[in-house]
């Protein structure tokens, strides 16, 4: 009697918070994770990746949760670095050779702590020459291990606070509170250039990624079948990435419009159109759509309801149920889907 094959487990929409440590690779950990989710089947990506010898978050999208990852990727991230002063090194880290700077003496506490508070705030970075940046379309690190000569580009980056921790000659500690795109290697190297004795990245552990922490994650190995609900995450989670006074509660018909990507008028949504009385500009008026009040109907609209005014934090948008639909923004009077995590196709039925 031939074998009857078994049904494919169902791909979660999950996300994962694991805390990796130093000598694994992100992909390492995806697999890792992977294994016990259907394996090759699995739709699973991380939301930044972390450095083998770095330590700490790492944020693991399943399924319709890799949606999220354009948003998880512009949220703020929490690092605890140690800096070692004195040396220098090509890739500014632990990597390349090091090079001891001659002749420099210990800085003492305040100096260092007044250097540091110099690369607080919207600052011009120039990323590491073995970093993933493109020049000419090559890779930085292709080039520098290649030998090539060249300089990456300086780009603007936002670091939000640099508190110093501990100080002991030549390692400082600091936690760093930063934005998207920015290099701790390049602050411990520009950090040691400023006190001219040179510095490099000994030590970097991520703690937190918008608002999960290290605290809450699992070691990638502990990921088990059997415990599978204490790791696993609901896409509801992904509301913790938007402020509580932006949770929409949207009724069915909004909540159907919505999970399909349409967009809806935000001057009929009551939790939404207090925003609208803030934003500058003429109100544009657009024609509603004829089955179904509140949905917009851009065709033929005024230039001001197309205009790509800047966009306002993200919304997360539920359904009567409680369920996680969206994340969406408010462009203009539009309230638009960005990232739609419960999606539906087909036209709506019949209003």
């Amino acid at each position: 009697m031939p074998r009857m094959a078994l049904p494919r487990p169902r791909q979660p929409d999950a996300i994962v918070i694991v805390d990796k440590p130093v000598g694994w690779s992100s992909a390492k950990a995806v697999t890792a994770v992977r294994s016990y989710l259907g394996g090759r089947r699995c739709k699973i990506g991380h939301a930044g990746t972390l450095d083998p010898k770095a330590s700490g978050l790492l944020v693991l999208l399943v399924g319709r949760a890799t949606r999220l990852s354009s948003l998880l990727m512009d949220a703020g991230k929490e690092y605890v670095a140690t800096i070692r002063l004195g040396v220098t090194s090509p890739t500014d880290d632990a990597e390349g050779p090091l090079n001891a700077t001659e002749g420099v003496s210990p800085p003492p506490a305040d100096r260092v702590a007044q250097v540091c508070s110099q690369f607080v705030g919207e600052i011009a970075q120039r990323p590491p020459a073995h970093s993933a940046v493109k020049i000419a379309g090559q890779r930085a690190y292709w080039l520098a291990r290649r030998g090539r000569g060249f300089e990456t580009a300086s780009r603007t980056i936002v670091v939000r606070a640099i508190e110093l921790l501990e100080y002991n000659w030549p390692d400082v500690r600091v936690r760093i509170d930063c934005g998207r795109g920015t290099y701790v290697r390049s602050i411990a190297r520009d950090i040691g250039a400023a006190m001219a004795v040179g510095g490099y990245l000994a030590e970097l552990r991520r703690t937190r990624v918008g608002p999960f922490t290290v605290a809450q994650a699992i070691k990638p190995g502990n990921c088990r079948r059997n415990n599978i609900p204490d790791w696993l995450l609901p896409l509801e989670r992904a509301a913790d990435l938007v402020a509580p006074e932006h949770w929409v509660v949207l009724d069915a018909t909004q909540a159907a419009l919505i999970a399909r990507g349409k967009t809806l008028d935000a001057r009929k949504m009551p939790q939404v159109a207090a925003f609208l009385a803030s934003r500058a500009g003429p109100a544009a008026a657009c024609s509603d759509h004829p089955g179904y009040p509140g949905l917009l109907s851009l065709d033929g609209a005024p230039p001001e309801a197309r205009s790509a005014d800047p966009l306002i934090e993200p919304m997360a948008a539920f359904d009567p149920a409680g369920r996680l639909i969206a994340i969406c923004r408010l462009i203009g009077i539009r309230f638009q889907p960005t990232n739609v995590l419960r999606p539906l196709t087909g036209p709506m039925p019949p209003a």
